[in-house]
This record gives C-alpha cells, structure tokens and sequence, in this order.
C-alpha cells in the first residue's frame, strides 16, 4: 500500500483535507452581473446520515488518489436526482467492459448504471477505470517503499553489529567477552563516560557506501513524489 510510505500519506492527506474543507456555493450570474445564489444539490450539501459533509468528500479524494477511482453508490433520489451517495471500497468493485457501456459490481452485485457515480483521476482512451497519481509512478513509490524497508530492518534486526570493543593484549573466554560487552552497553545506555584501559580498541562499525546511498535515496524519493502529486 501506497500509504505506508511517509512521502505518499503526506501528499493524500494535504489534498485531501484541502478539497475537503472548502466551501461549496452554488450561485448563478445575472445579466446585471450580479450573482444569484443557487441551492447547493443535496446530494453534496448533506450527503449522508452518517458522516459529515467533509468526511465524506475525504473519503472521495482518498479514493480517487490511492485507487485512482471513486466509486459512489447513489442510495436515495429526491425528484428523481441523487440525494444520498455512499462511497464504495474501489478494491471491492470490478468493472466489466460490454458493447453497451461498463457494468459495475460491488462484491459481485451489479449496480445498475444510473445508480453509480465513477471518478476516474486519470482517465485513459478506451479504458474506464482510471489510474491513480501512485500506479502512473509505481516505479519511483516502489523504490522509495524498499528503502524505508531497508532502514526499517537495518534498525530493528541490527544484522550487523554496531561496534566492536576488543583487548589486543588478553584473550577472552565467551563468558568474560559477555561480561565486557554487558558491562559496556550499561555504561553507553546510562550516557556515561567509556574508560579506556591500556590494550583496549573501540571502533563504531559504518555501513558501506552503496548501503548509505540506498538510504539517501529515500529522500530523493520523496521529492520525486511529492512533485507527482
């Protein structure tokens, strides 16, 4: 999921609570130029019993961005126009492309074609369902998820020890080496001072070069995305 990467979450939640929040006027231009103001159809100014004109048109933008498509399924007309739309889960509808036009089905129902409101983000000749800013840059969302993978795992499984602290001049049993190595992670997670003996070496293990460059290419990623969007 594109959203488990920072980068993509941030640009979904910026547009989509900026969309969200504006204000919606319907109003028409007079000869006079003078505006009319014009009652806003139900079926935006309060769309649903359950949520709040904002939360659904999140869920819409959400959609549209992640999946490339929104789906609203139209549950209530009033003089024959929709008044209440619910959103559907894109992942959970299937489009069936006929000579007569697209058939949609919601987890295997059909929704008759006046019922169904599709919003592609990306609409593309001959095909219905839209592409999302995310599939069009699959490649750099790809890329940018392996490397925060990679600094995820780099820090939790810690394969390859941070440091080594080694006496050049006594050879240690596995028992004593513990002991040494008990003793000096107390001291570095208390934030003490580290004595150093005569014959001690204490040197902090780097990651290579192409590891580190793979890091810092999660940054470029970000800008990558952020330019997407």
């Amino acid at each position: 999921n594109g959203l488990n990467l920072i980068p993509v979450y941030a640009a979904v939640r910026l547009i989509a609570d900026s969309v969200s929040t504006l204000p919606i006027q319907g109003g028409k231009k007079l000869p006079d130029g003078s505006r009319k103001p014009v009652p806003v159809p139900g079926v935006v100014s309060e769309p649903s019993t359950q949520f709040t004109r904002v939360t659904w048109l999140h869920r819409c933008i959400v959609s549209a961005l992640t999946d490339g498509n929104a789906f609203g399924w139209h549950v209530e007309r009033k003089g024959g126009r929709p008044s209440r739309t619910v959103w559907l889960d894109p992942h959970s509808v299937d489009i069936v492309d006929g000579v007569d036009g697209p058939r949609f089905y919601f987890n295997g129902k059909e929704i008759p074609r006046l019922d169904i409101l599709h919003i592609p983000t990306f609409a593309v000749a001959g095909q219905t369902r839209g592409i999302s800013p995310i599939a069009a840059a699959a490649s750099a969302v790809r890329s940018g998820l392996r490397a925060q993978e990679f600094t995820d795992e780099w820090f939790k499984n810690k394969t390859i020890p941070s440091s080594t602290f080694k006496n050049t001049a006594v050879t240690l049993d596995s028992e004593q080496a513990e002991t040494v190595s008990d003793r000096l992670t107390e001291r570095m997670r208390a934030g003490k001072p580290l004595v150093m003996g005569k014959d001690w070496e204490y040197d902090l293990l780097k990651i290579s070069a192409d590891d580190a460059g793979f890091i810092a290419s999660s940054r470029a990623t970000a800008s990558q995305i952020a330019a997407i969007f």
